[in-house]
């Protein structure tokens, strides 16, 4: 397994040798072995591990598990806890998704304090598990393509390898885990799916995760490129937020279906019908949801926005609480590194939210301070740790931001350079180090509810 593991790494250029990696450690057999592969590979490995406070003294169990199995392999660990059963109440979710939301947040602040890239342990098995949930509810070529080998900062080395291949591992290499007891409960469909449909399905093919595999593999490369091409062709034809529906119906149907995806922000099949149907009229509007509008107004479709702020804005940084123009708090608060490590928002505060501010002392002067804005066209970030430069607009498409919100996203630009970016964190040299002396913590509120930055 490890071979395969390496090669996976390798083909889609996941790490290089020795680099850092977070890996979230669940204490099941899949985060096991990805721990244990990673380090044995001989990479900087730092396990994570999210108790969601739902299962009790189970949880807790994991949690020691977890604990205690880094200490034997002197593996960096952190534990965090959060109430996911209350937070999916006031955001109105569903636990899965809340709990799924929570993992990846705490992943990326860990990730983006030491510059590195977050490995998950989902394997072939559930992307096959995936594949198979979308076709039963209706799914596009996009939801064949499965689990993502790579997402953003995201990565999955397992996912090359099944499930009986991690807990074969697991024998050989003597690796305890601890099993979720939900798991097996096959109310939840995914566990239907894992249980009873797929044995099923190997009866009629042995090699079913592989054939399966295939046809992922297939569907990603083709959704990627027709995507990309959809993009390309909305990005040459785009005026101002707006598009000209003459031209967008000119498009060939499996371009015009995703490009009223990627226009609407992401929507369901039935909305992107409706969408085609309102460029085919060449008039109407189709309600997203209670704050995306597509309408088509003088021959041109754009979406309508609900709360943003569309006009340009800017104003000086205060290092103090200012209110922006969609009615939202921006407070910035200085704090010794010292104090900052010393306090609460050391272990708690997500580290997409602060800035070295000697970096904004060594760029600002009185002739030019810093500034807090919004978007404009052509702007370009480098986000921390991932050693690149690129246009916000496409950093928000890999995101799938929603094009109605966009505008009202906040930046804090310094000499020219946009130093942090809301959602994505602190510029590449931005982020706090090991010289750092001061600290800009960054909250963006609305009301006495933090719901951003």
């Amino acid at each position: 397994m490890l071979s395969k593991i390496r090669e996976t790494i390798a083909r889609f250029g996941m790490l290089e040798d020795g680099d850092k990696v977070v890996c979230g450690l669940s204490g099941g057999a899949d985060s096991v072995s990805l721990v244990y592969a990673l380090h044995v590979l001989g990479y900087d490995v730092t396990a994570v591990h999210v108790d969601h406070m739902i299962r009790g003294e189970e949880a807790r169990r994991d949690r020691m598990f977890a604990q205690s199995f880094c200490e034997k392999l002197s593996i960096p660990f952190e534990c965090r806890q959060v109430d996911v059963p209350s937070k999916a109440a006031q955001l109105g979710i569903g636990l899965e998704e809340c709990g799924r939301n929570v993992r990846y947040e705490i992943f990326d602040e860990v990730a983006g304090q030491l510059g590195c890239r977050t490995a998950t342990a989902h394997t072939m098995s559930d992307s096959v598990e995936t594949v198979i949930f979308n076709i039963a509810r209706g799914s596009s070529i996009a939801g064949l393509g499965g689990i993502p080998a790579v997402r953003g900062n995201i990565i999955r080395p397992l996912i090359s390898v099944t499930r009986e291949e991690v807990e074969q591992f697991c024998r050989q290499n003597m690796l305890e885990y601890v099993n979720d007891s939900t798991n097996s409960d096959t109310v939840y469909t995914r566990n239907m799916i894992r249980h009873e449909l797929v044995p099923r399905l190997r009866r009629i093919n042995p090699s079913f995760h592989l054939a399966v595999g295939r046809l992922s593999e297939c569907a990603a490369s083709d959704e990627e490129y027709l995507r990309s091409q959809a993009q390309a062709a909305l990005d040459d034809m785009e005026d101002d937020g707006r598009w000209p529906v003459e031209r967008l119906r000119e498009l060939p149907d499996p371009l015009l279906r995703r490009a009223a995806a990627i226009i609407s922000g992401g929507c369901d099949y039935k909305h992107i019908a409706l969408i085609k149907e309102m460029i085919s009229e060449g008039s109407g509007a189709v309600g997203i949801d209670s704050q995306r509008t597509l309408a088509i107004h003088k021959g041109m479709i754009s979406l309508r926005k609900e709360y943003e702020c569309q006009d340009e804005w800017e104003s000086e940084l205060a290092f103090s609480e200012q209110i922006l123009p969609d009615g939202r708090s921006l407070i910035c608060e200085i704090v010794a590194i010292d104090e900052f490590k010393s306090s609460e928002n050391y272990h708690n505060l997500l580290f997409t939210d602060i800035v070295d501010y000697d970096i904004i002392l060594e760029r600002c002067s009185d002739n030019k301070p810093a500034v807090v804005r919004n978007r404009r066209q052509g702007d370009r970030f480098a986000p921390n740790g991932r050693g690149l430069t690129k246009q916000v607009r496409k950093l928000f498409n890999e995101k799938a931001i929603p094009a109605d919100r966009r505008s009202s996203y906040v930046m804090i630009e310094c000499g020219g350079e946009i130093v942090w970016l809301e959602d994505f964190g602190a510029a590449e040299g931005c982020a706090v180090g090991k010289s750092t002396q001061k600290v800009l913590i960054i909250k963006l509120c609305r009301g006495e509810n933090i719901d951003a930055g």
